[in-house]
C-alpha cells in the first residue's frame, strides 16, 4: 500500500510541475506577444515599388490601393507546407469577399525553392496572386517578428498595422480581423 501511495505522490508531483512549467511558459509566450503586438501596432509596412508575381505585375500596386490589406509574410525556408497553408487561406478570402470588395491579401513569399511552392500552389488550385520576394527585401525594408504567428498583419489604406496575429487557426484573432473590416466597410462601403 505504501509502494503505491508513493508512487501516487510522485505522479502528483510530477504533474505540478509541469503545470507550473507550462504555466510559465504561457506567461512568457504571453508577454512576448503583448511585447511584440505593443511594438507593432500602428507602425506602417514598408513596401519595395514592385515584387515579382505569380500573376500579372501591374497586381502589387493596385492590390496595395484597397482600404485593407491582410498582409501575410512566408518564409519558407523551413517548411514549405506548413507555412503556406493555401487551402485555409482560400476559405478566408472567400468569407472576406462576402464582407467587403475593399480587402486584398497580400502573400509575399521568400524561398528557397520556389519550384516547390509552384507545386503546392498547382496542387491545391490556389488562384489569389502569391508575391515572390527573390531577395527578402521586404523583411529588409520591415524587420518583421521572427515568430510566424506575428508574421501577418491587417492593415488600412496608409499600411498602418491596425492587427497582428495569423488568422489559421485562431478564430478570436480572424473574428477581430472581420470586425474591423466589416465596421470600416460599413462607414464606407463605395471605398475601393
Amino acid at each position: 500500500m505504501k509502494k503505491y501511495t508513493n508512487m501516487i505522490l510522485a505522479c502528483v508531483y510530477n504533474m505540478m510541475i509541469y503545470i507550473i512549467l507550462f504555466s510559465c511558459s504561457y506567461l512568457e509566450s504571453k508577454e512576448d506577444a503583448r511585447t511584440i503586438v505593443k511594438r507593432w501596432l500602428n507602425q506602417e509596412i514598408t513596401f519595395p515599388d514592385s515584387i515579382n508575381t505569380t500573376s500579372q505585375d501591374s497586381l502589387w500596386q493596385f492590390m496595395l490601393k484597397k482600404e485593407f490589406k491582410i498582409l501575410t509574410v512566408i518564409d519558407t525556408n523551413i517548411c514549405t507546407e506548413c507555412r503556406l497553408k493555401l487551402y485555409d487561406w482560400g476559405k478566408l478570402i472567400r468569407e472576406i469577399d462576402t464582407i467587403s470588395q475593399n480587402t486584398s491579401f497580400l502573400f509575399v513569399v521568400h524561398a528557397k525553392d520556389y519550384d516547390i511552392v509552384n507545386s503546392w500552389i498547382k496542387k491545391n488550385k490556389f488562384s489569389y496572386p502569391i508575391f515572390y520576394d527573390y531577395t527578402n527585401k521586404m523583411n529588409t525594408l520591415n524587420k518583421f517578428p521572427k515568430n510566424p504567428q506575428y508574421q501577418t498583419f491587417l492593415l488600412d489604406k496608409d499600411n498602418k498595422i491596425l492587427l497582428i496575429g495569423s488568422p489559421i487557426g485562431n478564430h478570436h484573432i480572424w473574428n477581430l480581423y472581420k470586425q474591423i473590416i466589416k465596421k470600416e466597410s460599413e462607414i464606407c462601403p463605395y471605398n475601393t
